[in-house]
C-alpha cells in the first residue's frame, strides 16, 4: 500500500526541528508555529530540541503542521498593542468619578426613568468598563461586517445562479 506522498520517515533520536526540516515545507512566506500530534500541541520553539521519541511521534503517526504568515508575529503584536490601548482607554474612562470635576464627561448609570443608580465605586467602574468594551467591540464587528459584505459582493456569482439565468 505504501506511505502517502506527504509522509516523513521518522528516525529514532531525531529532534522535532530536524523532522520539520525534512518535511519539504518550502514556502518562505509561512512559518510553522506548532505541530499537533495525537491531540498534543507541540511548540516548535520550546519542543524543537527534544527528541521525537519523547514527544510521541512515531513512524506513521498523523501530524498536523500549523503555519502562520512569516510576518504574522509583528502583525499580531500590533493587534495586541491596539487592544491593550483600547482596554487602557476604557479603564481610564471607567475610573472617572461621576461626582468630580471631569469637564462634563463623567459616566453615570441611570435606570429607564433617568434616575441615577447608586452603585459602589468598584461595581460602577466594572460596569462602565464592560459597557465601553462592548460598545467598541460592537463597532468593530460592524465595520468587519461591512467589509465582509463588500468583499462578498465583489465575488462572481456561484455557478448555480449562472445556470438558472
Amino acid at each position: 500500500k505504501g506511505a502517502p506522498p506527504s509522509a516523513v520517515r521518522v528516525r529514532s533520536g531525531d529532534t522535532l526541528s530536524a523532522l520539520l526540516a525534512t518535511t519539504g515545507h518550502a514556502n518562505p512566506s509561512l512559518h510553522i508555529s506548532h505541530v499537533i500530534v495525537k491531540g498534543r500541541r507541540l511548540d516548535t520553539i520550546t519542543d524543537g530540541d527534544r527528541p521525537i521519541d519523547t514527544l510521541g511521534i512515531t513512524d506513521g503517526a498523523a501530524c498536523m503542521l500549523v503555519a502562520r504568515p512569516a510576518g504574522g508575529a509583528a502583525a499580531q503584536e500590533a493587534r495586541m498593542a491596539k487592544l491593550r490601548e483600547i482596554e487602557r482607554a476604557a479603564s481610564l474612562l471607567a475610573e472617572r468619578d461621576s461626582g468630580g470635576a471631569g469637564g462634563g464627561y463623567e459616566l453615570e448609570i441611570s435606570n429607564q426613568d433617568g434616575s441615577k443608580i447608586e452603585l459602589p465605586a468598584a461595581d460602577r467602574k466594572a460596569f462602565s468598563l464592560g459597557a465601553l468594551l462592548h460598545a467598541k467591540a460592537t463597532a468593530h464587528i460592524g465595520s468587519l461586517s461591512r467589509r465582509l459584505r463588500a468583499a462578498l459582493e465583489s465575488l462572481p456569482p456561484p455557478l448555480a445562479e449562472e445556470e438558472e439565468a
